[in-house]
């Protein structure tokens, strides 16, 4: 799984954030690294600098739900201050369920006719 921690320097929310994700993490005995990135720094990927901070997020996906806005990194704003440990924890949850669906081994295709009609069936 790919954890990404954005934030700007100085962000109030951030260690907050730092600490629901680690709970979440442990919670979930997930034991992947997090890389953080500030997103002011001028070699940070210009991806997340769309973001604000403090921002997670799983496999791409924000926590929150939320997409990146086109404008310059700014602070932003959750109910308390920031993302809660359920709101991670759901992610991490949908994110798994990703994996093991994609992970699941495919039937072979079919070809099926019924009627003189053709189709594909995809198990």
């Amino acid at each position: 799984m790919r954890i990404h921690l954005l934030s700007l320097p100085g962000c109030p929310n951030m260690e907050p954030a730092r600490e629901a994700l680690c709970e979440a993490m442990n919670a979930e005995q997930l034991g992947d690294d997090i890389e953080e990135i500030d997103v002011a720094r001028d070699d940070s990927p210009s991806w997340a600098k769309r973001w604000g901070s403090p921002t997670i997020l799983i496999d791409d996906v924000d926590v929150a739900g939320e997409s990146p806005s086109a404008a310059e990194p700014s602070c932003r704003l959750y109910e308390g201050g920031a993302p809660s440990v359920a709101q991670i924890r759901a992610r991490i949850s949908a994110a798994r369920s990703l994996l093991k669906q994609a992970a699941r081994p495919r039937q072979p295709v079919i070809a099926v006719e019924d009627a003189g009609c053709e189709a594909i069936v995809v198990r």
